[in-house]
């Protein structure tokens, strides 16, 4: 408003233009840009942004304990070792130094995140040995340093005491078992990992169960977890079961163990619980057990008695009702044929057969099922599409297809061809000679090789031919005759430089050193510029010893700063570039030779010198002096 009134007695002393000036000023003034709107947020930035920290900057302490730290003769204890950082960090000794009757062997290691403070995770990585007494007695393995993100830290020393005094351990342990035991390869087999709670009615859940061990492949969608009464010292108590499924990939001994942290409450992924349990709440105590390992029998496919169609598939399957996508096509049409196949092999994994060769019909390969595989576990059967084009209206049904799968209880291979299913092809959809051509070459391809015949004349040159003229009178032909004083005068020269070379080695090897020294001067101009004095250092012996090596003659590396100093003056020797090399030179030896490597802030100093001594040497090797 003061705008307005101020425009408005502006109009009054210079007219009636000023007051239009004046309105226009206004509206102008009064008009606001509105806001931009707010940016919006990323999806992925805020997912990113909304996951929980892991603390990697708290101090790194390490636990060791035997678990239980007192045990009766013929029982086993685990030495446990726990660090707050992550398994990746850690460099963990190949092995632990422990009192000579007590055998320390390797058992577990796992990483878990605990919750801590502020929404951060914790790392938690432990390292599970099994230990087994000689003699009883009281044995203790000693402290020692392991290296955690290039920090050493130190592990306390643990003790374990055996005597046929001790009360018998009554602890739940953690147990595996497969079923069955000797499977072929390709079997599907059951793992069972049983943690049982106790007489109390109180369990320990699991979190993170690992099936570990070389030869096989888990099944993680078929893994399932529940908690049901098992009988335990004659009692039913409550147990912890995780159950997967796993197939075998090679013949021979297959050891399978198991591995999991306790989690109270802290469960992953769904479970099922039957029965009256006690499940202790609060935060998990995270700690790693392991079970002892079971040895698997794996035995190999029979090689004799192999069916047709046979693809991998081991053990029982049935097919279903085969369908197609249309029970009426015309000559020259596909049409998809869909298989389901049920059964309790891996049908995740089941490989379709190959497609018959046929005249009537051109067959091409199934393609794979993009159905995810816990969908296809939850539906129970897996399925198998070809596609199929009727190369004649003569042909009232599809072909059969071959399959077949092996038993493992019957121990032999089971034929489960895919039957013809009813078609009707019309005449016409597709050109007579196309389907012709077709249909002969499929012929071709089951009776044998096509007979040689000649084609007919093209319609247009190709790119090899582009006229009719000869090569011999062509334009360009005579400098064919050219070639081979070309390449006679190319060998004489070539001989003539190794003949040269052979007469003066030297020359080959002072161009060598030459360019070792510029490559070496030019790595020792870059640690000067960016201050590192060990580099520097290096560098500025390898260029010394790279110059002066053909002057010798010997290898660079078996020289030393006394032998640098006869290649310089007398004045240089005696002045700042003798005084330089000899302390690169030592400098050099004090970091290679003494038990800590000594500071040497000064070398940079030294920059100038050295650099007048590397010239003179680059200009001898030029010159050949």
């Amino acid at each position: 408003m003061n705008w307005s009134a101020n425009a408005c007695l502006l109009a009054r002393l210079r007219g009636r233009a000023g007051c239009l000036l004046g309105v226009v000023w206004t509206v102008h003034a009064g008009a606001q840009t509105p806001p931009p709107p707010p940016p919006t947020a990323n999806p992925l930035t805020a997912l990113m942004h909304a996951q929980p920290n892991i603390d990697t900057q708290s101090p790194v302490e390490a636990q060791a304990a035997f678990d239980p730290p007192v045990i009766r003769p013929g029982e086993t204890a685990t030495y446990r070792v726990t660090f707050n950082a992550m398994q990746a960090s850690i460099q963990w000794p190949e092995e632990v130094i422990a009192p000579n009757a007590l055998q320390l062997a390797t058992a577990a290691r796992g990483q878990v995140f605990r919750p801590g403070p502020n929404n951060n995770l914790l790392p938690q990585t432990t390292f599970n040995y099994r230990a087994r007494p000689g003699t009883n007695g009281t044995f203790t393995v000693p402290r020692y340093l392991v290296y955690v993100g290039g920090v050493g830290v130190t592990v306390p020393a643990a003790e374990l005491t055996v005597s046929a005094e001790a009360p018998p351990t009554v602890r739940p342990a953690l147990t595996v078992s497969v079923h069955p035991t000797n499977p072929y390869v390709g079997q599907l087999v059951t793992a069972r990992v049983l943690l049982p709670g106790g007489e109390d009615g109180v369990l320990r859940t699991l979190t993170g169960v690992e099936l570990t061990g070389d030869g096989f492949l888990t099944d993680l969608n078929s893994a399932r977890q529940q908690v049901a009464m098992t009988p335990r010292n004659g009692r039913d108590v409550p147990a912890f079961i995780y159950e997967a499924a796993l197939t075998p990939l090679r013949p021979g001994r297959v050891q399978l163990a198991a591995q999991g942290h306790t989690a109270g409450l802290q469960l992953a992924g769904p479970i099922t619980i039957t029965g009256r349990v006690t499940i202790p709440g609060g935060a998990g105590q995270f700690t790693l057990l392991d079970a002892e390992p079971v040895t698997l029998q794996v035995r190999p496919l029979p090689r004799g008695g192999e069916l047709p169609g046979f693809t991998g598939a081991v053990g029982r399957f049935e097919l279903g009702p085969p369908t197609l996508s249309a029970n009426v096509v015309a000559v020259g049409e596909p049409l998809t044929l869909t298989v389901p196949v049920r059964g309790d092999g891996q049908l995740a994994r089941l490989v379709p057969p190959p497609p018959p060769r046929s005249r009537e019909w051109q067959i091409f390969a199934a393609r794979p099922e993009a159905t995810p595989p816990q969908v296809i576990a939850v539906r129970g059967f897996a399925q198998f599409q070809f596609t199929l084009i009727p190369n004649t209206d003569m042909v009232q049904t599809t072909p059969a297809i071959p399959f077949a799968y092996f038993d493992p209880e019957r121990g032999e291979y089971v034929p489960l061809h895919i039957p013809p299913v009813p078609v009707t092809v019309q005449p016409g959809g597709a050109d007579a000679l196309a389907v012709a051509a077709l249909a002969a070459r499929v012929s071709n391809d089951e009776d044998g090789p096509p007979a040689p015949r000649l084609t007919g004349l093209a319609k247009t040159p190709g790119r090899t031919m582009a006229s009719l003229v000869p090569h011999q009178a062509q334009a360009w032909f005579p400098l064919v005759g050219v070639l081979p004083l070309l390449l006679f005068l190319a060998g004489a020269g070539w001989d003539r430089h190794r003949r040269f070379h052979e007469a003066h080695p030297e020359v080959r090897v002072r161009r060598r050193a030459r360019r070792t020294l510029r490559r070496e001067w030019a790595a020792w101009r870059r640690a000067a510029g960016l201050g590192d004095t060990g580099r520097f250092a290096a560098h500025a012996v390898n260029a010394l010893r790279a110059g002066c090596a053909p002057h010798y003659p010997a290898e660079p590396a078996a020289l030393v700063g006394r032998d640098v100093l006869p290649l310089l003056p007398e004045p240089e020797r005696a002045g700042d570039e003798g005084r330089a090399v000899r302390e690169i030179f030592a400098a050099v030896d004090a970091t290679r030779f003494a038990r800590e490597a000594p500071a040497h802030s000064d070398l940079l100093a030294l920059r100038e010198p050295l650099n007048r001594v590397m010239t003179r040497l680059e200009a001898r090797l030029r010159e050949g002096t």
